[in-house]
């Protein structure tokens, strides 16, 4: 049901509101137990989650958005992000991206010295060249 997403946005003149901000959570049915034992979903309801089965799924209402599921990895990464503290002044993009990947992402960030949106970081060639691809705005100098 997922399949392929992919989606492009600018965060002006009231897109976020628009555009990411109704997206809601997703998981699977044979998820929920685990989560639930972890404490992980506890104000979870199919009002504010997406649950899937094998055969689709189990929320009556549909998807607010045929993109519904993107929307919503957008709105991980950009809360993600805002964990910073600093305002992104530039381009984003992720691809097959979550949690776990954004918050590697931050510590590094935060590793690194702060010279206006310049961001001057000593970090591997391998991590040096994913840093490039998922933000191409910043200049990360070996």
């Amino acid at each position: 049901m997922i399949g392929m997403q992919s989606l492009s946005v600018e965060l002006s003149d009231g897109a976020f509101s628009r555009e990411i901000a109704a997206a809601r959570t997703f998981g699977f049915t044979e998820e929920i137990e685990s989560l639930r034992r972890a404490n992980l979903i506890r104000g979870g309801s199919l009002d504010n989650a997406i649950v899937l089965t094998a055969d689709g799924m189990l929320n009556q209402t549909g998807l607010r958005f045929r993109d519904e599921f993107v929307r919503h990895k957008i709105l991980d990464i950009i809360g993600d992000l805002a964990l910073l503290g600093m305002p992104i002044m530039g381009k984003v993009v992720a691809e097959r991206s979550g949690h776990i990947m954004h918050a590697g992402l931050m510590s590094k960030l935060l590793r690194c010295d702060r010279r206006g949106i310049l961001l001057i970081c000593r970090l591997s060639r391998a991590a040096w060249e994913q840093l490039q691809k998922i933000i191409g705005h910043m200049l990360f100098d070996q």
